[in-house]
């Protein structure tokens, strides 16, 4: 639906209709015989008649930029575009040692699994833990 109208001069023919398409809209979504109210006026923040709607539209002006009807009914659905699928996608691979090491600004924290020292969160070398295999016997336990 154009909305084109919503920018035009509020004594024009052009936003008087697209007021009227707007009210039928709204009122055809309307459960209550009253809805939020998008004048300038009223910024979608009163529940009037929609008569009084109307008759605030055409008074105050509609709310600019206020393109996509959701509060009124409309579906917020993005545009899609059929060139797009899931296999085109591409997914990043987490770097939960880089998100560390940014967190805690840790410039010598290894930015690989493949360095043979292990290092702590202060920065510094543990040269007594083994790591050319991830055995457990044989480290020494600091207290």
């Amino acid at each position: 639906m154009d909305k084109s109208w919503i920018n035009e001069h509020i004594k024009s023919i052009t936003f008087r209709k697209g007021v009227e398409s707007f009210v039928d809209f709204a009122r055809a979504r309307d459960i209550r015989g009253s809805i939020i109210c998008p004048c300038l006026r009223c910024c979608n923040d009163e529940l009037l008649e929609v008569d009084e709607v109307h008759e605030h539209l055409l008074r105050y002006g509609f709310l600019p930029g206020y393109t996509t009807w959701t509060i009124h009914g409309e579906l917020a659905i993005p545009p899609t575009s059929p060139s797009t699928s899931v296999n085109e996608t591409s997914f990043v691979e987490d770097d939960m040692i880089g998100l560390v090491r940014d967190a805690f600004g840790l410039s010598s924290f290894p930015s690989n699994h493949e360095n043979t020292e292990e290092v702590g969160l202060d920065g510094e070398v543990d040269e007594s833990a083994e790591t050319s295999d991830h055995n457990v016997e044989g480290i020494p336990y600091k207290k």
